[in-house]
């Protein structure tokens, strides 16, 4: 098996990230307030920023770790792509759920529409969503500046 080239271990290492960064932001919120884990409005605020923040940073030292990998093949271009539509596809419907999502089941039990959080909560997730599909469609274009290279030599 080749060796995977330096956009797709970016992508994985971003991912793996940002499930740290969830989990940290979920669980830390709570761990800092020295309390229980909880499931309420503040904890998907920071659940949010913090993955987001861990998908930037696993992306940038990803990128910066694995320069010494080969340019993305036309199946990782493709595997990329279909990632970002899948984000897209199912991250869009969910950032807008959250909106308005007054009960949010059992683990939330006194929540409204007039929950401030809310709004903030959920432009928080679509930022997610976006510059986790930029980033994806970005390294996917990888290939495009690496052949442009190779041509221009």
């Amino acid at each position: 098996m080749p060796p995977r080239s330096r956009a797709f271990v970016t992508a994985i290492s971003a991912g793996l990230c940002g499930v740290v960064g969830l989990l940290l932001g979920g669980y830390g919120l709570d761990l800092v307030r020295l309390q229980r884990p909880d499931f309420e409005y503040g904890t998907l605020l920071t659940a949010a920023i913090v993955g987001g923040l861990g998908w930037c940073a696993g992306a940038v030292v990803a990128w910066r770790l694995a320069s010494a990998r080969p340019a993305a093949s036309r199946v990782d271009v493709v595997l990329l792509v279909l990632g970002a539509v899948v984000v897209l596809w199912f991250g869009v419907p969910i950032a807008r759920s959250l909106r308005y999502a007054a009960n949010l089941g059992p683990m939330i039990d006194e929540g409204s529409l007039d929950e401030p959080l809310l709004p903030v909560i959920s432009v928080t997730y679509y930022v997610d969503v976006i510059v986790v599909a930029i980033t994806l469609v970005g390294l996917a274009a990888s290939r495009l500046v690496a052949v442009g290279r190779r041509t221009a030599r």
